[in-house]
């Protein structure tokens, strides 16, 4: 994983004090909680509607429209983003654009069971999922 592109994707310098150098400071981050603006700039990174992205969040939508950008959210709410971004950041590596991960994200999969990879982004189980998958899909390995 590269770090410097999940800090990027969140928002690098925008959103951040300090670059992400080690997995420690992404968990410092998601139980400090990162602002409402690393979610709206991972959004448009992605070519996603915000409203899209909380979908796959534990909080509601009307619940983000009330934060300012710089409000924090909950250490849930931001290690689940951080989660999301991980994901993004392998699948745009492993597919070389996003456009490419992100059609690949909405069709149905058969490695996961006939289920569409963006449906799995709503739980850690299913993220760590995805990860795997986008591994065997970079090895070659029928995915």
């Amino acid at each position: 994983m590269n770090l410097t592109k999940v800090y990027a994707l969140l928002g690098g310098r925008q959103v951040f004090d300090k670059p992400f150098t080690s997995e420690q400071d992404l968990a410092m981050a998601a139980l400090m909680g990162i602002r409402k603006s690393a979610l709206l700039h991972l959004a448009g990174a992605v070519d996603m509607e915000v409203k899209e992205l909380v979908n796959f969040l534990p909080v509601t939508l009307r619940n983000i429209q009330r934060y300012k950008d710089e409000d924090l959210l909950s250490a849930i709410v931001s290690d689940r983003l951080i989660a999301i971004a991980k994901v993004v950041e392998r699948g745009q590596e492993v597919f070389g654009s996003q456009k490419r991960f992100a059609s690949w994200l909405h069709v149905e999969n058969a490695g996961l069971g006939t289920i569409r990879p963006i449906e799995l982004l709503k739980t850690h189980a299913g993220i760590d999922l995805l990860l795997k998958q986008l591994g065997r899909i970079e090895h070659g390995i029928f995915a």
